[in-house]
C-alpha cells in the first residue's frame, strides 16, 4: 500500500483480506527484517494473533534495549493497563522466555511490524 498513512494503509490490508476470503493477514514493516522462516514460525503455533519480537526505537538511551512487546502483568501480578518503558519486555527476557521454551507468552500488546492475524479475528470486530 503506497500513498496512505500507516492506519489507512493496515485497513486497506485487512479490507482486501476479507474481500479475497483469504486465511490470514501477515504485515511486516519496511524497517524489521525478520529471519526466513518467520512466516512458518508464526504458523506453527496456530493461534488468532501472534507477534514475532524486534526492537522497538526510543528517543532515550535509558530504553534501548526495549522491545515492542508489552506485558500483560508486572512482578506482582498486576494487570498493565498501558504502553511503557516500564512494561516492554527486554531482549534479555524474550531470550530467557525462550530458552526456557515459553515460546508462546500472554502479553498487553505489541507492535504491528511483524504480525500473523487470522482473518477470522476481523470477522468478529466492527471496522474502524
Amino acid at each position: 500500500m503506497r500513498g496512505y498513512d500507516c492506519a489507512t494503509a493496515r485497513n486497506k490490508i485487512v479490507q482486501l483480506t476479507l474481500d479475497g476470503n483469504y486465511d490470514y493477514v501477515f504485515m511486516i514493516d519496511n524497517d524489521v527484517t525478520p529471519p526466513k522462516d518467520a512466516l512458518l514460525n508464526l504458523l506453527s503455533h496456530n493461534v488468532d494473533v501472534v507477534s514475532g519480537f524486534y526492537m522497538r526505537r526510543y528517543l532515550d538511551d535509558q530504553a534501548l534495549n526495549k522491545t515492542c512487546i508489552y506485558k500483560l502483568k508486572d512482578e506482582h501480578n498486576k494487570l498493565y493497563f498501558n504502553y511503557s518503558k516500564e512494561s516492554a519486555y527486554t531482549k534479555e527476557e524474550l531470550i530467557k522466555l525462550h530458552n526456557d521454551n515459553k515460546y508462546l507468552v500472554k502479553i498487553h500488546g505489541g507492535g504491528m511490524g511483524c504480525i500473523l492475524i487470522k482473518t477470522s479475528v476481523f470477522n468478529k470486530i466492527s471496522y474502524p
